[in-house]
């Protein structure tokens, strides 16, 4: 009955690549995931105005006219997506998905209807029960073992758990960039849970895993279930045959996002440094070299002639750089693969490299 799916199944393991996924099924996880976020982000902002205008003149005046105004964008940007999560449905949804919306499944599955329960936890205390030991983690797939039919005609397969911590985030997400910045990152915790989705489901069809890489490279002393997180560290999380694509799939989402961040003329060493083909700071020393000629350039024509005047030059030169150089130092997938499987590490690169095209 599901030939159909085996044959796609091999052929994925064969061919490798990312692992797709049901693009109506994401958009409907993101939109609930990013409202829910800006939901309790909105009220944050809220109170920081509320609280703005019971203080005396003083002490308005230890608070920037620009700090104010950046409040003021991130509550109204957060208020508009987040205009349909009530305060009743904020932290839980069901989301089904109809067979046919599902890359790689048999014609004998068209008919059905899967269920995922989506939970967002806005704070640690909420995500005890579900993070368990391993409080770091942000985002979880949990499949359900026995796959229960409900009278609907419903197949529950599991659910997905993303948790963000809005007071923490409200520490640095106090500007629009910062804002959509994070706004990315959840998206990104949203597919790659969608992605252990798609594996248990090739799983709940013909019980063999899919989205792993080639068995030539496995490791399967790493191969536990990961869907508690007890006492996974970050190694064996990276390691794990079925975080292989996934992670790999976080990794281009994020080159991608910060790569704009650096002019087009960096970004092949850009993406070097990003796999840890060179050492990161070669990338900084190559960067440096680049720069300083245009540095040269604008102390002669804007005539720059104090210490002071070209130390800020350099910054607004280099400032763009910030947050890209910043992630390079969490692009570590690629140095732990390359450190304790390099046949993984290698398939990541040319995997990688073929996503960004560059």
């Amino acid at each position: 009955m599901y030939h159909d799916l085996l044959n796609k199944a091999i052929a994925f393991q064969k061919q490798a690549g990312l692992l797709q996924v049901p693009q109506n099924t994401l958009k409907e996880i993101e939109d609930f995931a990013v409202g829910t976020y800006c939901f309790f982000m909105a009220e944050k902002y809220k109170t920081i105005l509320q609280n703005y205008k019971n203080l005396n003149k003083k002490q308005r005046q230890k608070v920037s006219q620009d700090q104010l105004d950046d409040i003021k964008i991130c509550y109204g940007y957060c208020k508009r997506l987040s205009a349909n999560i009530s305060a009743e449905d904020k932290s839980r949804k069901s989301i089904r998905i109809k067979g046919s919306d599902i890359p790689y499944a048999p014609k004998a599955a068209a008919n059905s209807v899967f269920k995922i329960i989506l939970i967002f936890a806005n704070d640690d205390k909420s995500s005890e029960m579900f993070f368990a030991e391993n409080v770091n983690s942000r985002g979880l797939w949990q499949p359900r073992l026995q796959n229960h039919i409900n009278d609907k005609n419903e197949i529950l397969i599991g659910r997905i758990v993303i948790k963000e911590d809005v007071d923490k985030s409200l520490k640095y997400v106090r500007t629009l960039e910062t804002l959509q910045y994070k706004i990315e990152d959840v998206k990104s915790l949203a597919r790659h849970e969608l992605q252990h989705f798609m594996q248990s489901f090739i799983k709940y069809m013909i019980n063999q895993m899919g989205g792993l890489p080639s068995k030539k490279i496995r490791d399967t002393k790493y191969d536990e279930d990961l869907s508690s997180t007890v006492g996974i560290s970050n190694k064996e999380h990276v390691l794990a045959d079925e975080e292989f694509y996934t992670n790999l799939t976080d990794s281009v989402h994020q080159f991608n996002q910060y790569k704009t961040l650096v002019p087009a003329s960096f970004h092949r060493d850009y993406m070097l440094a990003w796999v840890r083909h060179i050492p990161v700071q070669r990338f900084f020393d190559l960067m440096e070299q680049k720069l300083i000629p245009i540095f040269k350039h604008n102390i002669k024509t804007k005539s720059l002639k104090t210490k002071e005047q070209r130390e800020v030059e350099w910054d607004n030169i280099t400032n763009s750089f910030g947050s890209a150089s910043e992630m390079l130092n969490h692009s570590n997938m690629f140095n732990i693969l390359k450190q304790f499987n390099p046949n993984k590490y290698r398939k990541a690169v040319a995997e990688f490299s073929k996503a960004v095209g560059l």
